[in-house]
C-alpha cells in the first residue's frame, strides 16, 4: 500500500438549528486515509454517518473546520471550483443509485467525464462499463435493469474518472443478500486494482471488516 496521503480531516464539526435548539452532531473529527487504503464507519442510524460523508464530498460545508483532499482544502473553493474539483477527485456511491433515468448505462457512466472534461468519454465509460460486467447493458435505461445492475452502474460513474477518493454511503443497503454481496465483490475488487483511497459508510460490521480499519461514529466523535 502507498503511504500517500489523500485526504486530512482537521476539526471537523457540524451543527444544525431545528426549532431553536442547536444539535450537534459532529464534534471535532480528526481522520486522514492514504492512497489505497479502505476505511469503514461504522454507527447506528442518526449518528452523522450520511452527514459525515457529505461534508467530506463538499455537498455540505461545516460549522467549523476542514477537509483537506490532495492538500486543498475543499471549503476555500467556490461552487464552481468545488463541482470541478469533486468531478475530478472524487467518486460517490449511494444507496439509492441516483442514476439519471433519461440516460443510458453507458450516457450516465459518461457524464462526470464530460463534466470533468476528460476526453474519450464514450470509450472510457464502455471500458468502465465492461469492467463490472455490463458490456451487454450499455444501452439499457434505468428502469430496463435491475438493482443489481444499476448499482454496478453507479460503481462505474463512480470509478469512470479514477479518483483518488471513493464515498460509499451503503452501497448494498436497497439489494438482496446475494445480490449485494456480488455488488461489493466487484466495488472491493475495483478499489484494488486502481489503488485509490475508499471511505464506506455502513451498519454492517461484517461488511466492515473487508476494510483495513474500522472507525465507529458514536456521539458525534469518532473512535
Amino acid at each position: 500500500m502507498k503511504n500517500t496521503l489523500i485526504a486530512e480531516v482537521k476539526n471537523l464539526s457540524k451543527t444544525y438549528s431545528q426549532a431553536g435548539t442547536s444539535i450537534e452532531v459532529l464534534k471535532g473529527l480528526e481522520f486522514k486515509i492514504n492512497a489505497g487504503e479502505t476505511i469503514a464507519i461504522l454507527g447506528q442510524s442518526g449518528s452523522g454517518k450520511s452527514t459525515f460523508l457529505s461534508l467530506l464530498a463538499g455537498l455540505d460545508r461545516p460549522t467549523q473546520g476542514t477537509v483537506l483532499l490532495k492538500g486543498q482544502n475543499i471549503f476555500d473553493l467556490n461552487e464552481k471550483e468545488l463541482a470541478q474539483f469533486r468531478a475530478q477527485n472524487l467518486g460517490i456511491i449511494f444507496q439509492q443509485f441516483h442514476l439519471i433515468s433519461y440516460l443510458t448505462a453507458l450516457e450516465n457512466v459518461s457524464l462526470p467525464l464530460e463534466i470533468a472534461g476528460i476526453s474519450n468519454a464514450e470509450k472510457k465509460a464502455t471500458q468502465a462499463l465492461q469492467d463490472v460486467g455490463l458490456d451487454h447493458r450499455l444501452y439499457h435505461l434505468p428502469q430496463q435493469l435491475s438493482g443489481g445492475e444499476k448499482q454496478r452502474v453507479a460503481i462505474a460513474r463512480a470509478f469512470v474518472v479514477q479518483p483518488k477518493l471513493l464515498l460509499a454511503d451503503e452501497p448494498s443497503g436497497s439489494l438482496d443478500p446475494k445480490t449485494g454481496r456480488e455488488v461489493l465483490e466487484t466495488l472491493f475488487q475495483q478499489v484494488q486494482l486502481s489503488q485509490m483511497a475508499l471511505i464506506l459508510v455502513t451498519h454492517n460490521a461484517g461488511l466492515a471488516q473487508k476494510c483495513h480499519r474500522q472507525l465507529r461514529l458514536k456521539d458525534g466523535r469518532l473512535t
